[in-house]
């Protein structure tokens, strides 16, 4: 059994119906969060996919890693992107069969993904042998009952910085497979309507 920590862990990263594959390639560094805002909800909502994204209560599971420890196999042609509005996340997702892939900021100098659980492959215990315990439950003033939040240590958020300086002073957020090394997305970014965004809002 391999350990939390062991760099030659990875996991396959695949659409639902296997159009778009990808791969985590270094496990070692992702970070377990569960994120239960409105905009998560509505991002669900808006790939008809709330009873598979969303956990009972509304909550998002996603593994925090930066750019370079995902890279892509097959299908990016069927990559989307889509922001709830004009300053928003990025939400990245597949055309082909609406799976949420990840969330990024959208300025690349920040190397960060939430990858989504569903794109994950894996059971929620194999990600715990991977990637620990979910470190975090955030925004959970938006679950749909009672959630303790789970707040990050000071640790976690030193490593988490240290970690993005990193990247930064290396110039490994440029190896991102969703942004071009001048900092464009890869597909166009569709920002909502102020209209979907509301009749969304009235889904979730």
């Amino acid at each position: 059994m391999q350990s939390r920590g062991d760099v030659s862990m990875k996991h396959l990263i695949s659409c639902d119906c296997g159009s778009f594959q990808g791969e985590v390639i270094d496990c070692t560094v992702g970070v377990r969060a569960v994120c239960y805002c409105k905009d998560c909800q509505i991002f669900a909502a808006y790939l008809g996919k709330t009873d598979t994204i969303l956990d009972q209560v509304g909550g998002t599971e996603v593994v925090g890693l930066r750019h370079s420890n995902i890279r892509l196999i097959d299908g990016a042609e069927n990559l989307r992107c889509i922001s709830l509005n004009s300053k928003g996340l990025l939400r990245w997702y597949t055309n082909c069969c609406k799976t949420p892939i990840g969330n990024t900021p959208r300025n690349f100098k920040v190397s960060h993904i939430g990858l989504i659980h569903n794109c994950i492959e894996g059971t929620s215990s194999d990600l715990e042998k991977s990637f620990g315990p979910i470190k975090l439950r955030v925004n959970t003033h938006s679950a749909k009952k009672p959630v303790k939040a789970l707040k990050a240590s000071l640790s976690l958020v030193a490593q988490y910085l240290l970690s993005i300086a990193k990247q930064l002073l290396s110039n490994r957020y440029k190896s991102s497979p969703l942004f071009s090394e001048s900092g464009e997305p890869l597909v166009e970014v569709r920002v909502l309507t102020k209209e979907q965004h509301k009749k969304l809002s009235n889904v979730v």
